[in-house]
């Protein structure tokens, strides 16, 4: 990342546990709003979003599933990417062209996309890729 981009990073104070153990409470982000302008998103990015319901909140959350995966979800509410396994499968997602399923590392108390699905490209608002508070925290993602 340049200087010209570091300029522009999005800062972001992490308020829920729902990224924990990755991201807790307190710490604090800078998102790249250009990464996606030269590469697409990746399995593993931990990204900002709005959240497609209350369009005021921002979410932190991890990519998980690409354009053209089928995600499922087991009665247990553990969410897997592929073909289901032999497990009773509560749901699936076919995602499409430009879509992401993106969720938090707590399943069950993240706002993801088990709750409202998959998410287009366009609402990937940057990739976050430094910690910079508290110190004892700093750390490139």
């Amino acid at each position: 990342m340049g200087w010209t981009a570091f300029l522009r990073a999005h800062r972001v104070v992490i308020r829920g546990g729902s990224m924990a153990p990755a991201l807790l409470p307190g710490d604090r982000l800078l998102v790249d709003p250009a990464a996606y302008r030269a590469r697409e998103p990746r399995r593993g990015d931990i990204v900002l979003l709005r959240d497609p319901h209350e369009r005021r909140r921002l979410l932190v959350k991890r990519v998980i599933a690409l354009p053209g995966e089928t995600v499922w979800e087991d009665d247990e509410g553990l969410v897997s990417v592929g073909a289901p396994g032999v497990l009773p499968v509560r749901r699936t997602w076919t995602l499409g062209v430009g879509e992401y399923f993106v969720v938090g590392d707590r399943e069950g108390v993240s706002r993801d996309s088990r709750v409202f699905g998959p998410v287009g490209r366009e609402a990937l608002l940057g990739r976050a890729w430094l910690i910079y508070w508290p110190p004892h925290r700093w750390r490139r993602l």
